[in-house]
């Protein structure tokens, strides 16, 4: 379901007990977030890839594991390579992202999400 747990759950209950413990908690709500969870290289990239090979691109989030990623001349974009589909986006318009997702619900493509 489409609704937060503080929402679906918290919120209803009168029965709920809380620990306090001491971690680091990141609520993970867009893509742009992530470099500052994951942390960033010397160019501004955060990478999951078995390489990153860039010339004057910068500030990438790039997501492909195994894979060897080469950007030339671009930078604030979102790279994420899985299996299925590929996404490549402006960290800008990353919000737009769940726009597609919706298109994809009900075509021909939509085992892909």
């Amino acid at each position: 379901p489409n609704i937060s747990i503080d929402y679906a759950i918290l919120e209803k209950s009168d029965r709920i007990v809380m620990v306090e413990i001491d971690t680091r908690w990141s609520d993970v709500g867009a893509w742009a977030a992530l470099p500052t969870l994951l942390g960033r290289d010397e160019a501004g990239n955060t990478v999951r890839a078995r390489r990153l090979v860039c010339r004057d691109a910068h500030d990438l989030l790039v997501h492909a594991p195994g894979k060897v990623v080469a950007v030339i001349g671009a930078s604030n974009l979102i790279v994420v390579d899985t299996p299925d589909a590929l996404l490549i986006c402006d960290v800008e318009r990353s919000e737009e992202v769940k726009a597609i997702v919706e298109s994809l619900k009900g075509s021909a493509e939509e085992d892909v999400l």
